[in-house]
Parts: structure tokens; sequence; C-alpha cells
């Protein structure tokens, strides 16, 4: 997303990525369906969900990433409120030159949809296609010299280092942001691995997109940078005017040049990594289960041990 300064920069940004949308977002679900069908099926064999469920866990999921993203927010921008960084008395205090001064009902409207879409283009194009082809060619490259019997941990260790490539991308992709520093592309990178480790445990999009969704809008209405990018001043009457610079606000690149953002995905990122290990190893367990419970059942298949019954006898010899 490049600089705003008009109404018409950001129609023009809107129409952008509504066509883009319209290319790559097909593309990201169709490699998300394919990474699910062809590598979870193998390696997992987890039974499809219906539609009723898919709808309750699309809800769901949405809802969870809202719920990210502002607890992100919150940890990025807090402290540094509290701590008086985006007070004007601070020395070194700069003003944020905010594209977007003039805002009205059709601007915020027009912001919401923008950030909607744009953040929906980005999900599709790193987390639902890179992530999930990436992740289903290392499945692949492992289905020839280990044992299915290993899926969990081939499941896990393949999406892991997938998603690592991919966020080192998405950093890349923002590295000649403006005022971009170090530590704003080591954030982002980390966001991205957060991003990709909420849809691998979800299993959707949906989570990985709202969450996208609400942290872009949520800075832009409170005049703060987005990604280097001054989008607009504050909207609905709140905001912040400008920063002190430094690691505690992000200063001109905004929270996600900040340490407080390190340290929320941190926690984000170690939390989604942790439920999708469990996931794996609970998911390898009931296939283990069900494939045992089909074998019994076969002829031939493993029998089902004998019990003593109280007189000493087997179970299967008692009157």
């Amino acid at each position: 997303m490049g600089e705003i300064s008009s109404a018409a920069d950001l129609y023009r940004e809107t129409g952008f990525y509504l066509i883009a949308n319209l290319f790559v977002l097909p593309f990201g679900l169709v490699s998300l369906w394919l990474l699910l069908r062809f590598g979870l099926a193998r390696w997992l064999s987890l039974p499809p969900r219906g539609l009723p469920a898919l709808a309750r866990a699309g809800a769901l999921d949405f809802a969870a990433g809202l719920g990210n993203g502002l607890f992100l927010l919150g940890f990025a921008v807090l402290p540094a409120l509290a701590l008086g960084a985006y007070s004007p008395a601070r020395p070194g205090w700069q003003a944020f030159e905010p594209g977007l001064r003039l805002i009205d009902n059709q601007v915020r409207l027009g912001s919401k949809l923008l950030f909607l879409l744009q953040s929906l283009f980005e999900e599709a194009l790193f987390r639902g296609f890179a992530l999930s082809l990436l992740a289903l060619l290392l499945l692949w490259i492992c289905s020839f010299f280990i044992p299915r019997s290993a899926g969990g941990r081939v499941w896990f260790f393949c999406c892991l280092s997938a998603n690592l490539v991919v966020s080192l991308a998405f950093a890349a992709v923002h590295s000649r942001n403006p005022e971009v520093s170090p530590i704003a592309l080591a954030n982002i990178a980390l966001a991205g691995y957060w991003l990709g480790a909420l849809m691998l445990w979800q299993r959707s999009l949906l989570g990985a997109w709202s969450a996208h969704f609400i942290w872009n809008f949520a800075l832009a209405i409170l005049g703060l940078p987005v990604s280097g990018i001054h989008f607009s001043a504050a909207q609905y009457g709140i905001g912040i005017a400008g920063a002190q610079p430094g690691l505690l606000s992000g200063g001109a690149f905004g929270p996600e040049a900040g340490l407080p953002v390190t340290l929320g995905l941190l926690a984000l990122s170690i939390w989604y990594t942790a439920r999708s290990w469990k996931f794996s190893q609970e998911a390898l367990a009931h296939d283990h289960h069900s494939t045992a419970n089909a074998l019994s059942d076969r002829p031939g298949g493993p029998a089902e041990p004998h019990t003593a019954s109280p007189d000493g006898t087997r179970g299967d010899q008692a009157d």
C-alpha cells in the first residue's frame, strides 16, 4: 500500500485491491484446500467437516482473529501511552504527517473497505498461496522417505519450515517501506509467522485475515503509522498526533518498530506453535486409534485380548 494523501488515492488503492483479490484469492483458497486435502489427509487422516461445522468454525475463527489483533494492539500501544511516549511534552517528540487530513464519513467507510481488501490480499497471497503450496511441496518430498506413522511430526515440521520461509519473504516485501529499521523488519517477519501459525492451527484464512485487518485499521484510526505509512489523521475524535522516537513507541514507522509489539508477537507465536504441535499429536493419536479399531474388525486382524474369569478360566471359555 502506497502513500494516500487524498480521497482519490484512497479509492484508487481500494479499486486496485478489489481487482487484485479477484485473481489472488481463488489461488490462495485452492492452495489451502490442496494442503488440507492431500497434505493433512495423508499424514493425519482427519475426517472432513460438514458445512454446518465449517460455518460455525469460520465464525469462531474470524472472531478469534479479531481478538488476537486487539490483544496485540493493546500490548503494543498501551505501554507507550502509559509511559508518555506519545506526549508532545516528551523530548524529541515528532509529529506524524498523515496523508489524509480531512476525515468524513466517506473516508471512514473507504478506509474500512481498503484495509479489509488489503489484508485479504496479503493473507491470500502469503498464507493461502505461498505457505500452503510450500508446505504441500515439503510434505510431498517427505512422503518418499518418511513413513506415514510419523505423520504428526512430519506435518508440524514441514508447515513450520514453510511458515518460516514465507515469513521472511513477507518481511522482505516491506523492506522498502518508509522509516523501516532492522527491528521493524524483524517484527514484520514475526507477524508473518504468527499469522501463518494462526492459519495452520485454524486450517482457515479467516482468523489471519481478521487479525491483519483489525491491526492495520485500528492503527489508522488512532492516527498511528501503518508499517511506516502515515495513513490519516485520527478518526472518530481520537488518536495520537506524534511519538517520541525509540523502541517504546516505534517512532515514525509506528508500533511495528517497537519492542512491546515484539513481546506480544512472541507470545502469540509461541502460543499458536504450541497449539499446532498439540493438534498434530492429538490428530495422530486419533488416527492410530482409528486404525487399530479398523484392523481389529477385519478378518485376520488383531484379536481382542482374552480376559480371565473369576475362577481362572478364560473369558471366552466360561459358560
